[in-house]
């Protein structure tokens, strides 16, 4: 089950929504164009999508624009939490098992509570003071 070429083709937009022609194929028996709806909040912020009816993705947002859930098909994926500056501390992701990630600092990541990643970051026109 390969992919045949294609791409992403907006047909119209109406009231906030805009549908779009998937023209990319499973296989090559497939002839029919694969159409998704497409919906944006008031901020222009990707609210929702709906593949044929069946399959629904909707995303919420905070006051701020920040990505603060997925769903699908009613189900939560996904969910992101905020400090007081806005930073992104933790994600919560739901897709193969359940995965937490924990964002301390710049430096530090912690996922599951288990695993920790450092992040070091080299510059070479940096200067010590």
């Amino acid at each position: 089950m390969g992919n045949v070429g294609g791409g992403l083709k907006a047909l119209w937009m109406a009231e906030g929504k805009a549908f779009v022609r998937l023209t990319v194929r499973r296989d090559a028996a497939e002839t029919q164009p694969r159409l998704r709806e497409l919906s944006y909040d008031a901020n222009g912020n990707h609210k929702q999508w709906k593949y044929r009816g069946s399959v629904q993705r909707t995303l919420s947002w905070d006051e701020d624009n920040r990505l603060v859930s997925v769903n699908e098909n009613g189900q939560e994926m996904s969910r992101a939490l905020y400090d007081g500056a806005g930073e992104r501390r933790v994600h919560l992701h739901r897709v193969a098992g359940e995965e937490e990630t924990a964002y301390v600092d710049q430096h530090l990541v912690v996922r599951n509570g288990v695993i920790a990643t450092k992040h070091l970051f080299a510059c070479t026109e940096c200067a010590l003071v």
